[in-house]
Parts: C-alpha cells; structure tokens; sequence
C-alpha cells in the first residue's frame, strides 16, 4: 500500500527519487565509488587476454563471442530443459507449468517474463545487445527455472488455488513483491548449485558457444560493482539535476560498455515504470541471497509469501 502511495505521489510531483525507493522497495540506492569502479577496471585489466586499452579488449571480447541470432532460441530450449530438471528435482514443479519463449528488439531491458496465469508464461529475450554463450545460462535461470516462472506458477497453484489469496494475481513493480521477486530471479542459477552453470556450458559447447567458465565466473566477480552503475546515473538524472548527455558519459567511461548498451541503461532509468526499479537487482540479490545456498529456504521463496522484514 506504501508503495502504491508513493507512486501516486511521485506522479502527482511530490516525492523525491530516493524517497520513491525508499517507499516503494524497502532500501536505498547504493552508487558505485569511482575508486570500487577504478579496482574493477584494474582487475579486468589482469584477466582479459591480450594487451592494449582496457576498454577497446573488454568491448572486443564481449562482441567476438556473440551467438548468432538463429541460433539463440535452439540454445534456449537446451538449457530450458537442463534447468527445469534440475529445479524440479532440487524445488519440485507444479504439474501443468509450461512456457513460450520469443525473440523481440527495441526494449530497455536484456529479458522479460510476462506472466499469463494459468501456470503459464511468455518469456521474450531482447536481441537488440549482442548475446554472449554466458548470458544464456542466467537468462533461463532468471526468467524461467527457478526464477520468475517458478515462483509465479508455484504462488498460484499454492496461494491463489490453494488459499484464495487473489492479491497473488498481480505483481505490483513499485512494491517489496517486486524487490523480492528479482532477488530470487537474480540468485536463480546460484540455487541450484554451481554443476548447474557447468553443465549448462558444456551444452553451449556442444552447439558451438562454448566458453572458459572460471575466466567468466572471474570476470562475473570483477564487474560487481558495474551493476550499481545504474544507481548512479538514475541519481544523477532523477537528484542531482544531470542531463542524459552528462550521466551517460559517466556510465560510458566506468562500464566499459558499448554507446548502444549505455543508451539502453539510461532508457530504463528514465522509464517511467522502471525508473526507481533499477535498484531492486543489487538490493534484492543481497537480501536473498543468503537464503539461495539452502534448498529448503529457497523453496520457501518461491512457494511462500515473504517481505523485505522476513528476509531480513
């Protein structure tokens, strides 16, 4: 109810960003320091193979890697299966689940599950950014096994049939469901241990996108703090008074990212339903993640009716 009441406010002119945040999810924004940032690209330095500008290896390695379009949605189905195995033996599965997945272009984030009800989801993968062999792996886990679409299709076969709970129907953004939600999404592939990640790589390299796995958990340990980028620049648009210009300089010079991947980091942090939500990725993987190395307490998140306090 809070978090409704502040989106009202903010609409109506009267709240500021960080307030948004703080009423609608529970937490405050937590911007990256430039020296956490400069650490980063130093360790990045160490890792990356070959010589030369940071900047111009990190981009090259990223883009060299990319999966062909045609042969993203083949990958997918793969790794659809090798996950849903595992979470139904680790979490279980409500009989009747089931999903579609898609290619789309032109949105602000990277994947998205639209959940239809009926135990039944449409997850879109977005092809506008290159697609690295790695990202596929977390993007399953994340949207589908055991990430939102379990969580959703669990909630509804035990909360909505089970107890009437209609509330559970509807997933408000502005709220701790949301903050919740994301945490569970983004410890997903964590939850089911770290055979889950390999043997979803050594599917990739069975179809020919194959990738060093402990040079990528390496680099996925580097780029923590590239996550609180966007913390920055929604403050900096939304707090501090920055043109798009001026905060999307600061994050091309501090994530080492392509000009394309920067503008769709700063659509989604003017996004009017998006804006404060950038926050919920880091403060929801903190607050859940405790709970993901145990199978039992995992379970509970995605069959129960948890909030920011209980987690705590």
């Amino acid at each position: 109810l809070d978090g409704l009441a502040a989106t009202a406010e903010r609409l109506d002119g009267r709240l500021s960003f960080r307030d948004e945040i703080r009423r609608c999810y529970g937490v405050a924004a937590d911007p990256a320091t430039e020296a956490e940032l400069a650490a980063a690209h130093d360790r990045l330095d160490e890792l990356l193979p070959g010589g030369g500008d940071l900047r111009e290896r990190y981009r090259a390695w990223r883009r060299e890697r990319a999966v062909p379009r045609q042969a993203i949605l083949p990958a997918l189905a793969r790794l659809e299966t090798e996950l849903r195995t595992r979470t139904a033996e680790r979490f279980g599965l409500p009989e009747g689940e089931s999903l579609d997945v898609e290619l789309v272009e032109n949105e602000p984030w990277g994947a998205f599950n639209y959940y239809l009800g009926g135990l039944r989801s449409r997850v879109v993968v977005n092809t506008d950014v290159p697609l690295r062999p790695e990202l596929l792996p977390d993007y399953v886990a994340h949207e589908v096994y055991p990430g939102h679409h379990t969580e959703h299709a669990w909630k509804e076969r035990l909360l909505v049939e089970g107890e009437g709970r209609l509330e559970e129907t509807i997933f408000l953004t502005g709220t701790p469901q949301a903050l919740v939600a994301e945490g569970i999404a983004t410890n997903a592939l964590a939850a089911l241990g770290p055979e889950a990640e390999e043997a979803c790589a050594a599917i990739l390299a069975e179809l020919g996108a194959g990738y060093d796995l402990e040079l990528v958990r390496a680099l996925r340990e580097a780029e923590k703090p590239f996550a609180r980028i966007a913390h920055n620049v929604a403050l900096m648009l939304h707090e501090e008074g920055c043109g798009r210009d001026e905060a999307g300089a600061f994050a091309l010079r501090w994530n080492l990212r392509s000009e394309s991947e920067v503008e769709k980091l700063l659509d989604f942090g003017v996004h009017p339903a998006w804006r404060a939500y950038v926050v919920v990725y880091v403060a929801g993987e903190r607050l859940v993640e405790p709970w993901a190395a145990e199978p039992a307490r995992f379970r509970r998140l995605l069959t129960e009716r948890l909030t920011t306090s209980d987690l705590r």
